[in-house]
């Protein structure tokens, strides 16, 4: 637990004095030491243990038999592969690649609160993109923050070719396609107020969310979406304590939407923000759906704190209120088998540990054994 309150704290601090927050010398150390914590988990998390069989066993002979519907990742893989480089090497390699497609990112919208940007997306997502790790849907949300480069300048055919990209490697980045023509609309408060109203009530109900999974008209969404729908994860929430922050941050939002709007690129964070809002409420009620969401994370941490300036202005007393609250968050966050013990490669770079020790040791010894499934 202590280098995930850390890490938030650290960023929080950074941003606190100024010293600090203008020094580049620092910011270097401080994204570094946060690269190496994120990037190089290794037996954090659970999606690795599929994704080291699949690199081991990977053969251009399979590409497009196993994968025709995501082959990007694959043929990914395959360039390191052909190199033999082990698995860890290519894992941490892509992870770090992703890293600075989300510091480059997060410097070009808000470079004033980068840090404080970080506070909020540690916990509520970097966590969970970064150390549990579901790796091809983080390389296609980090593919996305180039395509919403295109979506800015109005250029479709480069927007297109760049989310094509991204949905051959995880098949919910469709989403992005007909969020083209809105991300940049001006959409009326009224207008998402009721969405948001629809969507609660819609996804509230146990036949309609089963019914969705057969209505897509693609074989293999539908099967995606009733194996989820008929899990024990799968078949979602009706409310949660995240739901509500996400709740009140949507209607502070679209309160203050004008001076989100006035900041640059303010209409698109804003949009995004409350998309994501409105997709958090359909992968709550439907998990398998949750992932589309994650599309929006960067830009709607970024409004968040915006939001969070436009009220605290210069008051530190609610910034060490700010602070708290994401201290919490981060502790229920992390509090499970996925993230505790941390293990970092680096640690164990000399030691030729075998798979089934590596896939049980967090299992065997989180002190969060409640948590296992």
């Amino acid at each position: 637990m202590f280098f995930y309150i850390l890490s938030i704290f650290w960023c929080f601090f950074s941003f606190i004095f100024k010293r600090l927050r203008t020094s580049s010398r620092w910011y270097l150390l401080t994204m570094s030491m946060l690269c190496v914590f994120l990037c190089f988990g290794y037996m954090t998390g659970s999606d690795w243990r599929s994704y080291e069989p699949m690199y081991d066993n990977v053969s251009i002979d399979n590409l497009f038999y196993d994968y025709y519907w995501e082959p990007g990742y694959y043929i990914w893989m395959l360039l390191f592969k052909v190199f033999h480089l082990n698995f860890w090497f290519f894992f941490i390699t892509t992870k770090v690649l992703v890293f600075l497609a989300f510091l480059h990112t997060i410097n070009k919208y808000s470079l004033e609160y980068r840090y404080l940007i970080w506070t909020f997306f540690l916990p509520f997502f970097a966590f969970y993109l970064f150390i549990d790790n579901p790796m091809r849907n983080l390389i296609a949300v980090a593919i996305s923050l180039y395509a919403f480069n295109y979506l800015i300048r109005r250029k479709f055919v480069m927007f297109l070719l760049v989310t094509l990209l991204a949905l051959s490697f995880h098949v919910t980045a469709i989403v992005l396609i007909p969020l083209y023509f809105l991300l940049l609309k001006h959409i009326s408060t009224k207008v998402y107020l009721i969405l948001l109203l629809c969507l609660m009530i819609f996804f509230s109900n146990d036949f309609i969310i089963n019914l969705l999974g057969n209505i897509t008209g693609i074989d293999y969404i539908n099967q995606k979406m009733l194996a989820y729908a008929d899990s024990e994860d799968g078949s979602g929430q009706s409310f949660s304590i995240k739901m509500f922050i996400n709740l009140s941050f949507f209607l502070l939002l679209l309160w203050k939407r004008d001076k989100i709007e006035a900041y640059p690129n303010g209409l698109f964070l804003l949009n995004s923000s409350l998309f994501f809002v409105l997709f958090y409420r359909i992968g709550l009620g439907m998990h398998i759906l949750y992932r589309f969401q994650l599309y929006f994370c960067l830009p709607y941490s970024i409004c968040v704190i915006l939001l969070i300036r436009i009220f605290t202005k210069r008051s530190h007393f609610i910034f060490a209120t700010y602070l708290l609250f994401l201290s919490l968050a981060c502790s229920m966050a992390v509090r499970t088998w996925k993230y505790i013990p941390y293990t970092n490669y680096l640690c164990y770079i000399y030691d030729s540990l075998s798979f089934s020790y590596r896939d049980s040791y967090n299992i065997k010894n989180t002190p969060y054994p409640n948590t296992i499934k």
